[in-house]
């Protein structure tokens, strides 16, 4: 019996034999398959590669596995998080774009890891997946996910994926079509512009009972289906900003090359020690990447630690016509 461990989980469902697990994602939005908090972006969705007995793996399997770690300048002390939040959400929220109107155009690219565990072997793969949707405003949606083939960092690993049924092709392009009135997004109405009155909107699926690290689940989940305007993304930053525990980590460049302040929260969210980091773009106040670290152990996921187990690139959120 194969388990499948997902990013930050010390245990995790199982996975029937005969289906690759390439398409399970780490955040509650982005695990509803098929809804636009899925399909709302082009995201390479990669399952990391590991082969092992559960431990430490080798350094050959552990180089294809994990993405290095980013490298941050400290520029001010960690506890000013919050002061030098408010100061960004006072700059998004004198930006010219007050208003979304029009089709919500939505991009991002990413990583995830999920390792199948079986009689204490983790093995997995890497697998490419690009999403990219467009959202009408009566909620009818256009999306593309191209899945590319799955990388593996020995043949013994393709073997053992192989005999479980799993393809080794790329998958066919998927387009779905929405139609107005279909339940997709997670909330049905605009984000509200007063902070207060977001944190409480953001609890909707996100219960508080699981801890200040929700919250930034569920601003990751919101940036992944709605384009944000300017007082959004101010009223964003500022919940951010009450966080507990959240920590200023300096100045960054993102896997897509692009400058920001990243601000990190250390909790057990997910069910191992991890580290979630939001990086932000000074300027225009949008959130441009968010990380997620392994900080103590990885269970059975077999990955060195530290590790990032996931990454998010938000690539683009602006209004265009569908295709």
């Amino acid at each position: 019996m194969s388990t499948l461990l997902h990013a930050g989980e010390s245990a995790a469902a199982k996975e029937p034999a005969g289906r690759a697990p390439a398409r399970i994602f780490r955040r509650r939005g982005l695990a509803l398959a098929g809804t636009l908090a899925t399909v709302g972006a082009l995201t390479l969705s990669l399952t990391l590669v590991t082969s092992g007995t559960g431990g430490a793996p080798t350094p050959a399997a552990a180089a294809v596995a994990t993405p290095k770690l980013l490298t941050y300048v400290q520029d001010a002390p960690a506890q000013d998080a919050p002061e030098i939040l408010g100061r960004l959400a006072d700059t998004a929220a004198h930006r010219p774009d007050t208003v979304v109107t029009g089709t919500e155009h939505l991009k991002n690219r990413g990583w995830y890891l999920n390792s199948s565990v079986d009689d204490g072997k983790t093995t997995s793969a890497v697998v490419p997946t690009e999403r990219e949707s467009w959202i009408d405003p009566d909620g009818s949606a256009h999306s593309v996910t191209r899945t590319g083939a799955p990388e593996f960092p020995t043949v013994k690993a393709r073997d053992y994926w192989k005999k479980q049924g799993w393809s080794t092709k790329p998958g066919k392009p998927e387009v779905k079509d929405t139609q107005a009135g279909v339940e997709g997004r997670m909330w049905k109405d605009r984000p509200p512009t007063d902070p207060e009155a977001l944190k409480t909107w953001l609890e909707q699926g996100h219960p508080v009972k699981n801890g200040p690290a929700e919250t930034v689940v569920a601003i990751t989940d919101l940036i992944g289906e709605r384009v944000l305007s300017a007082p959004e993304r101010a009223a964003v930053l500022r919940v951010l900003a009450t966080v507990p525990g959240l920590r200023y980590d300096g100045t960054t460049t993102d896997r897509a090359g692009r400058t920001g302040k990243a601000f990190s929260l250390d909790s057990d969210h997910g069910g191992l020690p991890n580290r979630k980091t939001l990086i932000v773009d000074p300027a225009t106040g949008r959130i441009l990447d968010d990380e997620e670290t392994l900080t103590e152990t990885a269970g059975k996921l077999g990955v060195p630690i530290p590790s990032v187990i996931s990454y998010t690139v938000y690539l683009a959120a602006d209004t265009a016509p569908r295709p």
